[in-house]
């Protein structure tokens, strides 16, 4: 027998102060912080495009790729790194033979190959190995009529310092996103889509913390290439259309300096 409107509405008071009341998810653990202080501004990242490994169909692995390119650009841009993109990885990997495809040719000798060619001090790496949807039976689900879904990611991260030869992450990261009927159900591509995309920024927690957004980015949540994008990183606290920018020089200058 599903709860009365009053006996939901209550349960789902009581759901909310439990999750502000509950710890913060922690983070995943970074295998090795930088050891110097790094300033972002004189730091070089080169972005490898993501690849995706779930067995998932065509429409949803490009989806899952321009969702972990989007995330990635965004962290590291709101904080002022200068990013090489994707484009600029591929073209690498084709001056040394490198199969970006294969996951196999991402490890530590061929991302400092790529960081060397491309003059980039950190190379990051993003693989989605897995996404799955999961039905979920307890409680909380019944409150909301029994139409609570949930998808699991999990991704691998890594990301070198080319210099010293080091793995400042190398990890397989693993993070849900849950979907209410209360707040309106998204489809299977945009939960898949969403649980990609809090596992990519939670991994980078500990990586980033240091570093304080200095630039505000319009759209946080997409597939869009932020290197070319219609909205340009600026100082936080404000915001400007690419419209607005005299020429597509100016815009690569914005969103990189």
């Amino acid at each position: 027998m599903q709860p009365s409107y009053r006996s939901r509405a209550a349960l789902f008071t009581l759901a909310a102060t439990s999750i502000l009341l509950s710890p913060f998810h922690k983070p995943a653990q970074a295998d090795s912080l930088p050891t110097a202080p790094i300033v972002p501004a004189l730091t070089r990242v080169l972005l490898l495009p993501t690849i995706d490994e779930s067995g998932d169909k065509p429409e949803m692995v490009r989806a899952h790729v321009l969702t972990g390119n989007h995330r990635a650009e965004y962290e590291f841009l709101t904080r002022g790194f200068q990013m090489l993109s994707p484009d600029v990885a591929t073209r690498a990997a084709h001056t040394e033979d490198i199969d970006l495809d294969d996951a196999e040719s991402r490890g530590k000798r061929d991302l400092k190959a790529l960081g060397r060619d491309t003059g980039a001090d950190w190379v990051i790496s993003l693989a989605v190995i897995e996404v799955r949807e999961e039905k979920v039976n307890n409680f909380w689900s019944a409150a909301v009529g029994g139409n609570q879904r949930r998808a699991k990611a999990k991704v691998q991260v890594r990301i070198l310092d080319v210099k010293n030869d080091l793995y400042i992450s190398n990890q397989f990261c693993q993070d849900t996103k849950t979907s209410q009927r209360f707040l309106g159900n998204i489809g299977t591509t945009g939960l898949f889509k969403q649980a990609i995309d809090v596992t990519i920024q939670r991994s980078l927690v500990n990586i980033l913390t240091p570093y304080p957004q200095v630039k505000k980015i319009a759209d946080e949540f997409g597939e869009d290439d932020l290197l070319t994008s219609a909205y340009i990183a600026v100082p936080a606290g404000n915001m400007k259309p690419a419209s607005a920018v005299d020429s597509p020089s100016q815009v690569k200058d914005a969103v990189t300096k």
